[in-house]
């Protein structure tokens, strides 16, 4: 029934309800109890809270295999989502700090993301992403990994290249977006690791990997003497965009 698949998809995931527990007891246990009158606590408690959303974008944009409802749980999540974090640091509803500023936009950006099929390879999906990107609603390393979301098994997501759980991988995004080697990985050659940037180490990933998924391909069509070339929607956007 298409009215029940709708309305079980808007609800919330068992996730959200954890997670804005957890919220409320770290307020009530901890974060209330201090002198929260002083600027470098209200500070401070925004440098957490911008701490937990980059977690959660990372996390979101590596979530795989992901169809068109998981898209409208993950879009109902992140609204659920940017209301309970708000009392980690009340004080952002008077004033942000830049940073905390942007997060909260590449929220709202994550959601039109999720909205865009990256299955079908197309010039509007293809201009969207671009838009979000160079007006910097979002970063170009979130969108990359999304596309992967929805990409067939052979075309590897950055983690699974590295062999590293999305955990690690976080920790290895990390280091990259501090300017430091994140791996001594082949696929970073010695004269690119020192201050390489997040975007860059991600793309670099990404195009190492398109480059090996062209090969299998061919490989394929070759082994089985047949002249068609058939490549996944996600590869021709992926190759466009970085």
């Amino acid at each position: 029934d298409v009215a029940d698949d709708r309305e079980d998809v808007i609800e919330s995931s068992a996730y959200m309800d954890t997670f804005g527990d957890a919220v409320s007891v770290l307020c009530r246990e901890h974060l209330d109890k201090l002198p929260n009158q002083h600027t470098i606590v209200q500070r401070l408690r925004q440098r957490l809270l911008c701490r937990v959303i980059v977690l959660f974008l990372r996390n979101v944009c590596m979530i795989r295999p992901l169809d068109s409802k998981g898209r409208l749980r993950l879009v109902r999540d992140l609204t659920l989502f940017e209301e309970a974090i708000l009392p980690l640091a009340p004080s952002c509803r008077q004033e942000k700090t830049d940073e905390l500023a942007n997060l909260f936009e590449e929220l709202r950006s994550l959601r039109k993301l999720l909205m865009i099929n990256p299955a079908y390879e197309n010039e509007n999906a293809l201009k969207s992403y671009r838009e979000l990107v160079y007006t910097k609603k979002t970063r170009l390393s979130s969108v990359l990994l999304l596309i992967f979301a929805s990409a067939p098994p052979e075309l590897r997501s950055p983690h699974d290249q590295l062999r590293m759980s999305p955990e690690r991988f976080g920790e290895w995004m990390d280091k990259a977006e501090n300017g430091k080697d994140p791996t001594n990985i082949a696929l970073l050659d010695s004269g690119t690791r020192r201050n390489r940037s997040l975007e860059d180490a991600v793309c670099k990933l990404v195009t190492a990997e398109l480059d090996r998924y062209m090969q299998r391909v061919s490989a394929k069509v070759k082994s089985q003497s047949t002249d068609q070339l058939s490549l996944a929607s996600e590869y021709h956007l992926l190759r466009k965009l970085v």
